[in-house]
């Protein structure tokens, strides 16, 4: 789940916790020939789509806080469907967008480029949420699901790189392309506090979450790994 729906999901009373911070990755293509070769190249009157997802715009956000071009004049229109949003950026219709690994690297494989990768090590982007009455009465069972989840990790990990187009058809990814990072499928972690902290501000900032939803609230989100 993304961690802006799991965050509003706890603000709006459902009894949730986070227990761990999930492998993902998100890629900002340009349009082939774009002068955006870069998160600061200049954005005025540019076209850049999302999904019109809180994790999507705060991935922008997280992009282009530096790039002083991009605060009034860069037009963002949301495009929810990323198949269409994919097949615009590719007839040269948007300057750029925020992709998955399958539409991105189709997307490159007709000449357009990979701005920049974002993973979980930048950013907390999926994690799993768990009832916490499931805390008490289910513990072997989320022990379980963590276990399982560190045995995957460990076994994509130590996948050969020479058939690493195997894995991503066989993981449903899609065709391969070597200019693009996969996620670094990390160990099962807890989310950072100071990460969680800083997302959930702005969540309030962009009216994503109730201004109500305050550091009580945070901690009572987050969870031990199991």
């Amino acid at each position: 789940m993304e961690i802006p729906e799991a965050l509003q999901l706890v603000a709006a009373g459902m009894g949730s916790n986070i227990i761990l911070k999930n492998s993902s990755a998100s890629y900002f293509i340009s349009t082939a020939g774009s002068e955006i070769t870069g998160t600061k190249s200049n954005l005025e009157e540019k076209s850049v789509a999302y999904s019109g997802q809180p994790l999507a715009d705060y991935i922008l956000d997280y992009l282009l806080a530096d790039n002083r071009s991009a605060s009034g004049n860069t037009n963002r229109p949301v495009i929810g469907n990323e198949f269409i949003r994919s097949q615009m950026l590719r007839n040269g219709l948007l300057d750029a967008t925020l992709l998955g690994y399958s539409e991105a690297a189709e997307a490159l494989e007709e000449g357009n480029h990979l701005v920049t990768t974002v993973t979980e090590k930048e950013i907390p982007m999926m994690v799993t949420l768990v009832r916490s009455d499931s805390l008490q009465k289910k513990i072997p069972e989320i022990a379980a699901l963590v276990r399982g989840y560190e045995d995957g990790v460990s076994a994509i990990r130590d996948f050969p790189e020479e058939t690493r187009t195997d894995f991503l058809l066989a993981s449903g990814m899609g065709s391969d392309h070597p200019d693009i990072l996969l996620p670094s499928y990390e160990p099962p972690a807890p989310v950072k506090k100071e990460q969680l902290r800083e997302m959930i501000g702005w969540l309030k900032e962009k009216a994503y979450l109730s201004v109500e939803f305050n550091d009580k609230a945070m901690a009572d989100t987050l969870i031990k790994t199991y």
